[in-house]
C-alpha cells in the first residue's frame, strides 16, 4: 500500500534493501517456510505494511502477493520470437510439451503459452 512505500521512502533506505532484510527475518523466523519465496514475500509484505500503519495489512499482502504472481507469470511476454512458431511446429508433431521452472512462474498468466502446451 501507499503507507508501506511511504515509510520505505522516508528511510532512506533502497526498496531492495529492505525487501532482502525483510525476507531474510521472515525465513529465520518461518525456517519451514524458508523454500517457499511467495509466502516469504507475502509475510515480508504483511509485516511492512503492519509496521506502516495500514488499516489492513492482510488485504496489502494480498494484493501486492497477487501483483508480484501476475507480473511474474506473465513469460509470454518475453519470449524470443521463434519460441511460438517452434512450439506449434512441436506440437503439430505430436510432441507433448510442458513447463519446468526453478521459480514460480505461473502459466495462467501466460495465456499464449499455456495454449500450446
Amino acid at each position: 500500500g501507499p503507507r508501506v512505500l511511504e515509510v520505505i521512502a522516508a528511510s532512506g533506505k533502497p526498496l531492495s534493501d529492505v525487501m532482502v532484510r525483510a525476507s531474510t527475518a521472515a525465513r529465520k523466523e518461518h525456517p519451514l517456510l524458508a523454500h517457499d519465496f511467495t509466502e516469504i514475500r507475502r509475510l515480508v509484505m504483511l509485516q511492512l505494511a503492519h509496521d506502516a500503519g495500514e488499516p489492513d495489512p492482510a488485504e496489502v499482502a494480498k494484493l501486492t502477493t497477487e501483483a508480484f504472481l501476475r507480473s511474474r507469470g506473465a513469460v509470454d511476454t518475453y519470449l524470443f520470437e521463434d519460441v511460438r512458431p517452434t512450439l506449434q511446429l512441436l506440437r503439430r508433431r505430436g510432441f507433448k510439451l510442458g513447463s519446468v521452472t526453478n521459480g514460480n512462474a505461473e502459466l495462467t498468466y501466460a495465456p499464449s503459452l499455456r495454449a500450446m502446451l
